[in-house]
């Protein structure tokens, strides 16, 4: 077990993976200090991966890049053009007009080959396909783009909608449910998520990569 902290973002390795934990809501607030430095410490994080001895890479953050659900934010009323952009995660842009972490994160997600991001945010149940840049690929085995999941429902007060199911949706559900990350070996991983009522099984996937390494 190694960690390496940073102030708000930090990682860690356990086993066969390398875990990164970034502060998204930087974005948010607009603070352009902290999101340069994070940035700047991810891409030094992610050089320093050793894939040899972890070679997956997961990373999380609160909020997701890409969601089915609408954004519940009072600042902007529903249906407006910001409204569905809050947090600059499903949008180009964060509300104070830079860059949002999507626009400013997949590029390095794509280049050091992250295979999953991991959030919640959103209180429901969402896998994504492997997506990136607009591309979306339907299939788990040996993707070319971040797989992402939002499992943001463990223990919320109240369960998000799934308001409009996008290309990049796989699955996604208004539950209560719990998610579990099993890495297997070096080349396979496999994510599976249960009610919480009564621990039967919502969904299940496998994540098959023999090649690790960059997207691009």
């Amino acid at each position: 077990y190694q960690r390496r902290v940073h102030g708000r973002h930090f990682s860690f390795n356990v086993g066969l993976t390398h875990f990164i934990v970034l502060d998204l809501v930087s974005y948010y607030f607009g603070f352009p200090d902290w999101v340069n430095q994070q940035r700047l410490w991810l891409e030094a994080d992610l050089q320093a991966v050793n894939r040899s001895a972890t070679p997956w890479i997961v990373m999380s953050g609160h909020y997701p890049m890409y969601s089915s659900a609408m954004a519940e934010d009072p600042d902007e009323p529903y249906g407006s053009v910001n409204y569905t952009r809050y947090h600059g995660t499903e949008g180009p842009q964060d509300r104070h007009g830079a860059a949002g972490p999507r626009a400013d994160l997949e590029p390095l997600m794509l280049a050091y080959g992250v295979d999953l991001y991991l959030c919640g945010h959103k209180h429901l149940y969402e896998s994504v396909w492997p997506t990136a840049g607009g591309q979306v690929q339907r299939s788990f085995h040996q993707p070319r783009a971040p797989v992402h999941l939002t499992t943001g429902a463990g223990g919320a007060p109240h369960i998000g909608h799934v308001t409009a199911r996008q290309p990049f949706s796989r699955l996604a559900v208004s539950a209560w449910v719990t998610s579990y990350l099993t890495v297997h070996n070096a080349t396979a991983l496999t994510v599976s998520t249960v009610f919480n009522a009564n621990r039967s099984e919502l969904d299940s996937f496998t994540i098959v990569q023999p090649q690790h390494g960059p997207f691009v």
